[in-house]
């Protein structure tokens, strides 16, 4: 496959920082793929395991094991020195959002400031984090996906793909001529991916593209963690595809005074997404199991905050937060 697409000719390097089940994911394929990878990890431990082990990417047509370089979040500010792991052209941020410490805000602005040409993209769910990661990575540089693969992390070094979906890539706001110019590197990452098997589009409405995926997680992923049950169940009562279309109707009017562009087929896709998605836990409800933090603060507590902001009474998001962290509480 087709990877060396950078002007000098060289392999497009890469570094995934976050061990979970996107980063499994995308560190596998893009390595099989013949790019030039590393997976920045939280732990020793999963490094070191990864390292011996690899990677393995379980599908419903077998398994993939693919070697690949590692190293850890402690690493990450000096790794560029090493003429072995020269400084990155992209930095994929694949942990959630409350992996996004101060500590690995202050090596991102330490490797941006030393290197000019590393990218930074951003692929988590939910709003508040392009503004914190703004602060260290020059806007120029700073990108962000919507990521719709399904994917659950079965141990420290492997993954199950459960579904397939689309990866959005877009560029945070910033000047027509800074676009320009810098949209030829979105391109390119665009069709790295594209090579390792992702299907990949870009995004002239980045913004839209990132709330029209929080009202759809504020919907399915509290409510399939509460309830504990899979994504398709919900389809199936008619109580709870109530609650669903109230915190659509919230959510949504949220969205519409943030300048949101939103038809009327958001409600549909909603329901499509359940459909689609029906045998799959909830990326909530696995953080449950598996006795992790939620995303629940940066998707409902998130819309919650925007609301009081605007005056806004969303009620049924409330409710669902106060649940969330109930169950949080007690587990």
């Amino acid at each position: 496959m087709h990877t060396r697409i950078r002007k000098d000719g060289k392999k497009m390097r890469v570094w995934i920082v976050g061990g979970g089940s996107i980063g499994l994911l995308y560190a596998a394929h893009l390595q099989a793929a013949g790019v030039d990878t590393v997976l920045v990890t939280r732990s020793e431990e999963q490094a070191t395991a990864i390292a011996e082990a690899g990677i393995t990417v379980a599908t419903q047509d077998g398994q993939q094991h693919v070697a690949c370089h590692t190293m850890t979040i402690g690493q990450m500010a000096v790794a560029f020195e090493d003429e072995e792991l020269a400084a990155p052209d992209w930095i994929l941020l694949t942990m959630k959002q409350y992996g996004i410490t101060s500590d690995v805000l202050r090596k991102l602005g330490s490797i941006c400031r030393s290197e000019s040409q590393v990218n930074v993209l951003a692929m988590q769910n939910g709003i508040g984090h392009l503004e914190l990661l703004s602060e260290v990575v020059p806007i120029s540089r700073l990108f962000a996906a919507v990521v719709s693969e399904g994917a659950i992390r079965t141990s420290p070094t492997s993954v199950d793909h459960t579904g397939s979906g689309v990866t959005r890539l877009g560029m945070v706001e910033a000047g027509e001529e800074v676009r320009a110019d810098r949209g030829v590197y979105l391109k390119q990452l665009q069709k790295v991916l594209q090579c390792a098997g992702f299907r990949c589009d870009l995004s002239n409405h980045l913004k839209d593209d990132i709330w029209h995926k929080l009202i759809i997680n504020s919907i399915i992923n509290p409510l399939t963690a509460i309830l504990e049950i899979r994504n398709g169940v919900l389809l199936q009562h008619d109580s709870s595809l109530l609650v669903m279309r109230r915190l659509f109707d919230e959510a949504l009017t949220v969205a519409l005074h943030h300048g949101v562009n939103a038809d009327g087929t958001l409600w549909d896709h909603v329901l499509d997404v359940c459909r689609k998605t029906a045998r799959n836990r909830s990326s909530t409800w696995q953080d449950m199991l598996a006795g992790r933090p939620t995303e629940l603060k940066w998707m409902n507590g998130a819309i919650v905050q925007a609301a009081d902001r605007l005056g806004i009474k969303v009620p049924t998001h409330e409710m669902i937060l106060q649940l969330m962290q109930t169950k949080e509480e007690i587990r």
